[in-house]
């Protein structure tokens, strides 16, 4: 009786250790499946794929590699009919370089000028070693006139940087709440916001405004305006300056 159990305990503790084998194995490949490249990829509210003129575009992904991150580009590539090609790119490294898994979280600012249409989008991750990963996704660009619009936006500084010029044509059908200035750089940050009468509760405006940079350092500034209308649908337009 007792040969009996010590036989039946070692050939469960031997199938108790195959199966332990298996497990890791398949526990690992899963892992190392995951860990590597780009994963769930989200463009567009819902991955719809599609995105307003005017308005900013939600990107999200999962992001592991093997090596830290030293750079992340988001590009968009358009053809017309006649074969010309027109692209545009923006980078996002400070936020996530330095680690070798980020949730990529952003919105995506359309520049001025582009255009309703189809276009392909991709998300390219580089690392400190050399290795890159992409993810390549289709996109639709189209116009909805009852979202607000920031064109045409000019930007400037003063000689003597303490001074900075802003000037856009901005048009909001459910009529405009407000205009937000963001300005940042590395080292500094300032948020403005405009609403008198002249701004508030228009359709259409053409918006010439200053703002007092005064206490910020030298350095390369990026400009976010951000109109938000009476039913708290937002666009935005960016530019850059620079102060010496």
């Amino acid at each position: 009786m007792a040969i009996f159990q010590t036989k039946n305990i070692n050939g469960i503790q031997q199938k108790i250790s195959l199966m332990a084998v298996i497990l890791f194995f398949l526990a690992f490949s899963a892992c190392s499946g995951d860990r590597i490249g780009i994963s769930k990829m989200v463009v567009g509210e819902k991955d719809s794929g599609e995105a307003t003129i005017g308005s900013p575009m939600l990107v999200k992904a999962n992001i592991f590699l093997d090596e830290n991150i030293s750079g992340i580009e988001l590009e968009m590539i358009s053809q017309n009919s006649e074969g010309e090609e027109w692209t545009y790119s923006q980078q996002f490294t400070d936020k996530y370089s330095g680690a070798n898994s980020a949730r990529f979280d952003e919105q995506f600012m359309f520049p001025n000028g582009t255009e309703a249409g189809n276009y392909d989008l991709t998300l390219t991750v580089t690392g400190e070693s050399g290795a890159i990963v992409q993810e390549k996704r289709k996109l639709r660009i189209s116009v909805d006139s009852t979202v607000p619009v920031v064109d045409e936006l000019e930007v400037g500084i003063n000689a003597s940087g303490d001074d900075l010029h802003l000037a856009a044509h901005i048009s909001a059908v459910k009529k405009i709440r407000q205009v937000i200035l963001s300005v940042e750089s590395e080292d500094w940050s300032k948020e403005f916001v405009f609403e008198q009468a002249r701004i508030k509760d228009q359709t259409s405006i053409h918006f010439h405004e200053h703002a007092h940079v005064d206490d910020a350092p030298a350095g390369i500034y990026t400009v976010v305006l951000t109109v938000e209308d009476q039913d708290g649908r937002k666009a935005s337009a960016t530019g850059t300056f620079e102060k010496k």
